[in-house]
C-alpha cells in the first residue's frame, strides 16, 4: 500500500487544482514507482491506476435522497459468458415485453430522472453505452444514445426540470452495448452488468440528450493513425442552422483507444475566441475508456463551433507497423460525447456534428497535422525548470475546502511482482520511490 498526501491546491503551476464538488466527475490518478534509488523507467508490474470520487457518501446520499420517489427498470447482462478473445463488443436489448415486465407503463412516456451503473466484472468492462430505438426490439435504423459509462463514473441524477424520454413517442427499447477487454484471454468469465434507470410518469419539462462529435461513425476506418494530432472542426453553421436557443452541457466525455496520448474539445465563439476547453492532459485507455472531464455545466450558444483534437503515440504493431483507425481496441477513435439540455434534432434525427456525414452545415473536416508542443500545450508544467513556481492558489467557486489535504489509498493490480499472499511487494522505504509516486499524482491528476 502506497500513501500520499498533498493540498487540494497546492498553489504551484506544475500541479491541478483537485476538484471536490458534490456532482463533479472522479479524478484520475496513476502512481509509479521504482525499487533502486535512480531515477528510470519503473517497468510494466510497477503501477497502479484508479478513479477516487472525494465526495462519494454525499453524492451517494443527494442521489438516494433524489430517487425515492422514482420507480426503476435497468438494462442487464445477465450471467453472460465473455469470449476468451482479448476485445468483444456484445449488444444486450430491453424490449417493450421485458419493460413492462419490469412496471414500465406501456401506453405513456416516462421522464427518466437519474442513471446508475451498476458494473459487475469491473476488471473487464472496459466502457459501455445505451441506445434507445422508437420500436419494441431494438431494430430500428434510427437510434438516439443515452447514456455513456466508463471506469470512475458513479451514478447521476438530472437537473430538477431535466429528464430522458421514453415510452410512445420516444425510445421504447433499449440496447446496451458493452465493450469487454479480457487480454489474457481467460475462458468461463460470467458477466451481469447492468444500468439502472429511475424514472416518473410526471413529465418533466426539459429534454436531455447526447451529442457527438469528431468521428463517432469511425468514417477514417482503415486509414493509418500515426504520431501526432488528428483535428476535427465542426463548423458555426451547425449551431446556427440547429441551435434557436443555448444549450446546457452536464457532461463531457472524450474517447480514444490504446495509442491515445492526449485529448481535448475547444467551443469557438464567432469572433475565433476559445470560451471553453475540456482537456486530457494524460489519455490511459486501460483506465478511461469515456472520460468525464472535471469541469462546471456550461452553455453552447447558436453560431458557436467545435474543434476536437486527439492525439496519438509514436505506435508499432502486428500489421506492419502501423495502427488504423477501427473499431477494436487495438485500432483508434476519437470521439466526443456531450450530455446536454434541451434536446436538438434535425429531420428528424439526433443532433450531431460528425465526419463525413451528409448533412454539409454538420458535417466536420479533418485534418493531421504533425504533432508540436504548440498545437497541443499541457495546461501545467514546463521541461525546462526544477523550480515550483510561486503563484497564487486558484479557488473558483465549485472548490470546498481547498488547502485541506487528501490521503489516497491505491492497492496495487496483482502482477507478477506480487507476493504469495497478493499484497504488493512495494519498496515503500525507498525516499526515491515516495517522491516519484507523489511527483506523478500530483502531476497527473
Amino acid at each position: 500500500m502506497v500513501q500520499v498526501t498533498r493540498a487540494l491546491d497546492t498553489a504551484d503551476g506544475q500541479d491541478r487544482p483537485i476538484v471536490t464538488a458534490v456532482g463533479v466527475p472522479p479524478s484520475r490518478i496513476i502512481v509509479a514507482w521504482g525499487d533502486t534509488p535512480q531515477a528510470e523507467y519503473h517497468g510494466p508490474n510497477h503501477r497502479v491506476r484508479g478513479a477516487i470520487q472525494w465526495t462519494q457518501e454525499e453524492d451517494v446520499l443527494d442521489f438516494a435522497t433524489r430517487m425515492q420517489a422514482a420507480q426503476a427498470f435497468r438494462v442487464a447482462a445477465v450471467n453472460y459468458t465473455i469470449s476468451a478473445q482479448e476485445t468483444e463488443y456484445a449488444d444486450f436489448c430491453l424490449n417493450v415485453t421485458d419493460m413492462v415486465g419490469q412496471g414500465v407503463p406501456e401506453d405513456q412516456p416516462i421522464s427518466i430522472i437519474g442513471v446508475e451503473p451498476l458494473i459487475d466484472q469491473l476488471a473487464h468492462v472496459h466502457h459501455l453505452t445505451i441506445y434507445g430505438f422508437p420500436d419494441d426490439k431494438c431494430d430500428s435504423l434510427e437510434r438516439t444514445m443515452v447514456y455513456v459509462w466508463g471506469p470512475g463514473e458513479e451514478a447521476t441524477a438530472f437537473p430538477d426540470d431535466v429528464a430522458l424520454y421514453a415510452g410512445p413517442g420516444y425510445s421504447t427499447s433499449f440496447l446496451m452495448e458493452v465493450h469487454y477487454d479480457n487480454v489474457h484471454l481467460v475462458s468461463g468469465i460470467q458477466d451481469s452488468t447492468a444500468v439502472q434507470f429511475y424514472y416518473t410518469t410526471e413529465m418533466r419539462p426539459i429534454e436531455a440528450s447526447v451529442l457527438q462529435l469528431g468521428d463517432p461513425f469511425v468514417q477514417l476506418s482503415g486509414t493509418a493513425v500515426g504520431a501526432g494530432d488528428h483535428i476535427f472542426s465542426c463548423p458555426s453553421s451547425c449551431t446556427g442552422t440547429i441551435l434557436t436557443e443555448p444549450v446546457t452541457i452536464l457532461r463531457e466525455y472524450l474517447h480514444m483507444h490504446a495509442h491515445g496520448a492526449q485529448a481535448r474539445n475547444e467551443v469557438v465563439r464567432g469572433d475565433g475566441e476559445v470560451v471553453h476547453l475540456a482537456q486530457i492532459d494524460f489519455f490511459d485507455f486501460h483506465q478511461q475508456g469515456n472520460q468525464a472531464v472535471q469541469q462546471d455545466p456550461y452553455q453552447v450558444l447558436p453560431g458557436d463551433s467545435f474543434r476536437t483534437t486527439c492525439r496519438y503515440q509514436s505506435v508499432r504493431q502486428h500489421d506492419g507497423g502501423k495502427v488504423h483507425f477501427g473499431l477494436s481496441s487495438r485500432e483508434e477513435m476519437c470521439i466526443v460525447f456531450i450530455l446536454y439540455y434541451p434536446r436538438q434534432t434535425f429531420s428528424g434525427l439526433p443532433w450531431t456534428c460528425a465526419y463525413n456525414i451528409p448533412f454539409e452545415f454538420c458535417a466536420s473536416t479533418w485534418e493531421a497535422p504533425t504533432a508540436t508542443e504548440t498545437t497541443m500545450p499541457r495546461l501545467f508544467g514546463t521541461t525546462n525548470t526544477t523550480e515550483c513556481s510561486e503563484l497564487t492558489p486558484s479557488t473558483p467557486s465549485m472548490f470546498r475546502n481547498a488547502t485541506e489535504s487528501i490521503v489516497p489509498t491505491l492497492i496495487q493490480e496483482p502482477s507478477e511482482s506480487t507476493d504469495s499472499q497478493g499484497s504488493a511487494n512495494i519498496h515503500a522505504s525507498d525516499w526515491l520511490s515516495l517522491m516519484v509516486a507523489a511527483t506523478i499524482l500530483s502531476g497527473m491528476i
